[in-house]
């Protein structure tokens, strides 16, 4: 066979691309070391850096996280998911064990579906789906992954996946951003308060006046630690009569602006309803002390 300059050249090129192509393909495959030490795992071939999107429907709702960058984030809200929730998640379907094989032809009977949760992963994906209690041992459900055979594993796996979206949502209703702003304003049932920033640390009154530090600094300090103790859907929030209300406006250097107003009981717990309208719509109930 005859080679020309021109042939040879394309056969490297092809040659040089298969190779890389293997080894990607490798380097998403779970090593020989990797396979034994997951050996009696509900997802042997898992690996939490892989993991690009799980979406979950059942239990106490429906969720989908999404890998972006170097964070989960929430498709359905398009914010970043609180970290803390996630890894727990993430836990749970790496350290989720065997406790032993479904006898379905004994007689054992699934039930019903209860969750189902779809991962995507560099490369793969598995279908894994949560059905009935499955006594013995106490506390353990039934599950399949894919089209393999039923298995029992302990109820912690299933109790992260059953959650609802709010889980993995950051409780943060103002965060540090707005710590420091370089104006706030406050108005309700005791009037209208305007701050606005001098050098430092220190605020001024409209007349001039330097406001007081200690009322200033326990203002900022509870608007920046503010916290949904529960979040609530707008229907929910629309239901609340607004009681008294008080609206919080602020502005920071960079450009930044939060608009929130407190206002009414929180739905069958104690708590006022925060319903914030920028930087982003969130309806919440928070710890009624942040108004006294």
């Amino acid at each position: 066979m005859r080679w020309t300059p021109h042939a040879t050249s394309m056969t490297l090129v092809a040659l040089a691309s298969a190779a890389v192509v293997a080894v990607a393909v490798d380097a998403r495959r779970p090593s020989a070391e990797e396979e034994a030490s997951r050996r009696g795992k509900l997802l042997p071939a898992f690996r939490r850096e892989a993991l690009q999107r799980i979406a979950c429907t059942g239990g106490d709702g429906s969720f989908t996280l999404e890998r972006r960058a170097d964070a989960f984030h929430l498709a359905e809200l398009g914010e970043e998911a609180d970290p803390a929730p996630v890894d727990r998640l993430l836990g749970a379907l790496e350290n989720g064990s065997l406790l032993r094989r479904a006898d379905q032809a004994g007689g054992e009977a699934l039930g019903a579906p209860r969750i189902a949760c779809t991962l995507s992963l560099e490369g793969a994906s598995s279908r894994l789906v949560v059905y009935g209690d499955a006594p013995p041992p106490r506390g353990g459900v039934y599950v399949r992954v894919d089209e393999g055979d039923a298995v029992v594993i302990a109820g912690q796996l299933a109790a992260e996946l059953s959650r609802s979206g709010d889980t993995y949502r950051r409780r943060e209703l103002v965060g540090e951003a707005f710590a420091s702003p370089t104006r706030l304003v406050v108005e309700g049932r005791d009037g209208r308060i305007e701050l606005t920033r001098l050098e430092g640390d220190a605020y001024r009154l409209p007349s001039g006046v330097r406001a007081a530090r200690g009322p200033t600094d326990a203002l900022l300090a509870g608007l920046a630690h503010l916290t949904a103790e529960r979040f609530l859907r707008p229907a929910e929030a629309d239901a609340v009569p607004m009681e008294a209300p008080v609206t919080v406006t602020a502005e920071t250097a960079a450009g930044a602006a939060l608009r929130i107003t407190f206002g009414g009981r929180c739905p069958g717990e104690a708590g006022t309803v925060a319903r914030r309208q920028a930087p982003s719509p969130v309806a919440a109930c928070v710890a009624g002390a942040f108004l006294e």
